[in-house]
Formats: C-alpha cells, structure tokens, sequence
C-alpha cells in the first residue's frame, strides 16, 4: 500500500520567499503563477508511492488595499484569479481575514511644564499609558503621537496549526508535508514529533540563498549589501526531515497562461 499524503501550503510564506527571489531578477514574475498540484505531484512525490493526496492552500485576501487613486488595489483581483486556479486543481482554499490595528509612530512630545522635547520610541508607550519628561519628570501624555491604521493578517497561521496536529491525530494520513519555514509552527511539528509515531512530518522550503541589494550614495548604484537563506534549523533541531526546494524546479510547474476551470471559466494569468 502507498503513502496517504497531506499536504499544507502557508500561502503567504511562500509567496513572499518567491518574491524575494523576484527581486533579485534571478527568476521571473511568472513563479508567482505556481500550480502546486504540479509541484507536490511531479517533484515531491515523483518517485513516491501513494494512494491519497490532500492538499490545503492556506492565505487571506486584503481587501483594504488601494491604489493612489482610491481604487481597490489589482493584486486583490490577482488573488481572486490564483484562488479559483488553485481550485480547479481540487486544491482547497482555506482564507483567514485581515484586520485594521493602531500602529503609533515614533514621535517627539512637548512637556507642558518646562517645555523639553523629547523623542518616544513606539514601543516606549502603549495608549493610554503615560511618559515622563527627562527633563522635569512631570509625568505627561504623549498626545503628539500620531498612530497609523495598519492592516495584518490573522487566523491562518493557528488554522494551520491547529489542522496539522488534527491531521496527525486522526492518523488517516501517514506523511504530511507542510510548506512553510515560519518558526511558529515549532510548537505544533514537536506536539506530532512527540506524539504521533505514525506520522511523518516533513517542512519543505526554498533552498536558493536570497541578496540583499541597498542603494549606494557613493557609488550611486544597488550594491548587494548581505545574502540569506530561509531558516530551518530550529525544525533540524527538532530531527524533522527538511526537503529544500530549488526554485528554479519550479519554472516547470507553472499553470498555463490561459486556463478553463470546471465550471467553463477562463483563467488568464495577471503576472504575464
């Protein structure tokens, strides 16, 4: 009997490993149009036997983005398109949400007393906690701290958590691949490390080392500053098997520019 396989994608964690490699003009947009149906069927488990696979697609959509003109940003209909061609390949979907919180900025506050300026770090002070001035020790607030709206993603990375160590429990699935090299998932990999004999679990990441390019004055030019690879030692550590994917693999499993879902609809590819 062959290995029934689940494997987990952190949308967001390999999107932005990709277009760090974008930047680096290495590779070309096109990667961002990755089918991993594809990818999981014709290089991890190319020369695997298996009798079940289950793949999981884990992202949010940011729907406050806008462009300059106040107009729903184009990478939300971007999403909208790589979604439903990730679906056509029987690849479930699963969306957390994104949502607004404060950001203070850092900023200069002026003591009402002895009329000192200083300058408050964001995360010297949390609303709506007070400071006091170095100067006369009043205690003031900082009521020249400007905030910002800024949106961040929430729920995938516990949904993913949360249906890993599932997925384990369960034991219909011996083999689970997880694509991601965020170490929250630390917690939950040793829980099924520990716990579930019967599972193997394996973190699939990029293996190609990403530059660091940064604008010199001197030389008015980019200039690669530093290089780094995406971190897996603290899953090494844990003696979970690490399968580093080489990105330019990938060219090879791209969905095609133009593609018909099941239901008639045409799907173009908005990186081309």
């Amino acid at each position: 009997m062959g290995d029934k396989v689940a494997v987990l994608i952190d949308g967001f964690n390999f999107y932005h490993a990709i277009k760090a490699h974008i930047k680096t003009i290495t590779y070309p947009k096109s990667l961002k149009w990755l089918d991993y149906d594809s990818v999981i069927r014709n290089i991890l488990l190319k020369k695997c036997d298996y009798d079940d696979l289950c793949i999981r697609f884990y992202t949010a959509k940011n729907n406050y983005k806008y462009d300059k003109h106040g107009n729903p940003h184009k990478s939300i209909q971007h999403h909208e398109i790589y979604t439903s061609a990730l679906k056509s390949k029987n690849i479930e979907v699963i969306e957390g949400k994104f949502k607004f919180r404060d950001e203070p900025l850092n900023s200069y506050v002026v003591c009402s007393n002895c009329s000192h300026e200083q300058f408050i770090h964001k995360f010297d002070v949390q609303f709506p906690s007070k400071v006091n001035c170095v100067k006369c020790n009043l205690e003031i607030l900082p009521e020249n701290m400007r905030c910002i709206k800024k949106v961040e993603e929430k729920k995938t990375d516990v949904k993913i958590a949360i249906d890993l160590v599932n997925i384990a429990r369960d034991g219909y699935y011996n083999k689970i691949f997880l694509f991601s090299t965020d170490s929250d998932f630390i917690p939950p990999v040793e829980y099924i490390k520990n716990n579930c004999p019967n599972t193997e679990i394996i973190i699939v990441a990029p293996s190609d080392k990403c530059e660091v390019k940064k604008y010199n004055e001197r030389t008015k030019r980019l200039e690669i500053t530093s290089t780094y690879r995406f971190g897996t030692t603290e899953f090494s550590n844990l003696g979970v098997t690490v399968l580093r994917l080489k990105l330019s693999k990938l060219i090879n499993c791209l969905f095609d520019d133009e593609i018909t879902t099941i239901d008639g609809k045409i799907l173009r590819n908005p990186w081309a």
